[in-house]
């Protein structure tokens, strides 16, 4: 698991923020994090949640990385972000998604895109959020 994985698990869930984050608490929004814990039930899962896994829960992903060049070689590299929240409903996605924002709030300043869904098998809905992230 990449850094930057561990650090949004770590934001999402609040398993092992103190010591990722040793000497960053402003990085750290602790009532997010136990808001969408609260939420979620603590499902938060990278990439894909286990089948058969009841809602609610939380999927994240890091599907780009890109680096910038500077005049000194190799600066620094923009992260897309992906959060998807699923939930019974609407608006207890749309909750989780507020939590995940605010619990990512220190380390993915800045501009992010929300988007929403639903999935017709299941049942379920979707909200979710791509953010930027600069390391």
């Amino acid at each position: 698991m990449s850094v930057l994985h561990k650090q949004i698990f770590a934001l999402l869930t609040g398993q092992g923020a103190g010591e990722l984050f040793a000497g960053q608490q402003d990085l750290l929004a602790g009532d997010a994090i136990a808001t969408l814990n609260g939420l979620a039930n603590g499902h938060v899962y990278p990439l894909v949640a286990p089948k058969g896994t009841p809602t609610p829960y939380v999927v994240y992903g890091v599907p780009t990385s890109t680096s910038e060049s500077t005049f000194c070689g190799a600066g620094p590299h923009a992260h897309s972000v992906d959060i998807n929240c699923w939930a019974p409903s609407l608006e207890l996605a749309l909750e989780m998604r507020d939590a995940a924002i605010a619990a990512l709030s220190g380390l993915a300043e800045g501009e992010y895109t929300e988007f929403e869904g639903y999935d017709q098998d299941t049942g379920d809905f979707n909200a979710g959020v791509e953010l930027r992230v600069w390391l």
